[in-house]
């Protein structure tokens, strides 16, 4: 088997590390052969050499990104500080975060090497766009365990699955709590841990109980399972008693996840360049927590909710320039938005700094703002591929 090797303090480069020990220092591509080592094709390994400035910058290591496996883990080396110094992400921010992004999954899989026919794998994933690698890095950082790995063509997800691992994973979240819907899920999820901890996951009783509680998760039980178990009833669901929003950075990490920045630059007679500039701040959650939502309005003291046309989802919304300019911006100065996100947040800012100097209304101003509007959210995504591509 093959390692690509990417050193972070030579980010223009990659190092192609060779099961004979022999090795070579080769820019963005990398030949991927088989373990035999015959040449079957040349693929280019996109290692997101600009979403590595956390890691390159403090963590001092080295990613590695295993071809046959598509996964990436990082090396530790002789001279990088302990975890505990290195990784400073705010648990709260933690919990913001997987409120919006986090799942916790019960996987069964069909395998007849198991007495009732069946596998049972509980874990925990978050799963993101490539470009939040740095971001999700850290994150496994935190929990010290856990594995990153690709998943189609733009995305990654982290996940933790072993018992023993997800220790960490129940601590952290007994300690800070969810505060969306995402809370009965965890509380069934920890029921499935104790069954498998015991093993009666092993017996038909004790997995029928799974089912139950699977039931009741996420999107429910797959058709599959229904057709072959007819008669399994729905576990109890809790209720979320406590959505009260206990601490700031709870915010920005939920911000991280479903919020975004925007801005607008429309049509309008009403002035001298016939365009005008707008900017919103918005966070968009399932209509079931419509309470918590209804809290944000209270924390931050401005905005509104609106219902989308579906009906399934609803957005915290605040489009006033002066609760933009006094409330919004100088909360996430001082909470900061992490990630690629962070980028957008500042071209979000700028643009509100320019608006506030009445930039927006000079030809000159106006066109400053359209050209940092177009590296913000999914047009930088698109931008940064094609100066990749272009390298």
């Amino acid at each position: 088997m093959k390692w690509v090797i990417a050193d972070l303090n030579q980010t223009l480069s990659v190092k192609e590390q060779r099961v004979d020990g022999s090795s070579t220092f080769i820019k963005n591509v990398v030949r991927c052969t088989l373990v035999a080592g015959k040449p079957v094709l040349e693929r280019k390994i996109n290692l997101f050499p600009y979403y590595f400035q956390y890691l390159q910058y403090v963590l001092y290591k080295r990613v590695i990104y295993n071809i046959y496996e598509n996964e990436f883990s990082i090396m530790k080396s002789d001279n990088s500080k302990s975890l505990s110094t290195i990784i400073k992400i705010n648990p709260w921010f933690v919990t913001g975060f997987v409120d919006a992004e986090g799942c916790f999954s019960v996987g069964i899989y069909k395998n007849n090497q198991y007495q009732v026919g069946y596998q049972v794998q509980a874990f925990f994933q978050i799963s993101l766009h490539d470009k939040d690698f740095d971001l999700l890095s850290r994150i496994q950082c935190y929990f010290g365990s856990g594995r990153i790995k690709k998943h189609g063509k733009n995305s990654i997800y982290f996940r933790v699955r072993s018992l023993k691992n997800l220790k960490a994973i129940v601590s952290h979240f007994d300690k800070y709590p969810l505060i969306t819907e995402k809370w009965a899920d965890y509380i069934l999820f920890k029921q499935v841990l104790d069954l498998i901890k015991n093993k009666k996951h092993l017996r038909m009783e004790g997995f029928k109980e799974i089912l139950s509680i699977k039931a009741s998760m996420n999107l429910g039980l797959p058709k599959e399972l229904k057709t072959v178990f007819p008669k399994i009833s729905n576990k109890i669901r809790f209720k979320v008693i406590d959505n009260n929003i206990k601490d700031p950075n709870w915010i920005t990490g939920f911000t991280n996840g479903d919020g975004c920045f925007f801005v607008y630059i429309t049509k309008s007679s009403s002035t001298k360049l016939g365009e005008t500039v707008r900017i919103k701040f918005q966070i968009t959650q399932h209509i079931r927590d419509n309470e918590l939502m209804k809290n944000l309005i209270t924390y931050f003291q401005c905005g509104r909710i609106e219902y989308t046309s579906q009906n399934s989802w609803i957005n915290f919304v605040v489009t006033n320039f002066k609760d933009i300019t006094d409330k919004i911006i100088p909360f996430f100065d001082k909470y900061t938005i992490q990630g690629i996100k962070a980028l957008d947040y500042l071209c979000f800012k700028e643009i509100a700094g320019l608006m506030k100097d009445k930039a927006h209304l000079t030809k000159e101003g106006l066109y400053k703002i359209r050209l940092i509007k177009s590296k913000m959210n999914s047009q930088r995504i698109l931008l940064e591929k094609n100066n990749w591509l272009n390298d």
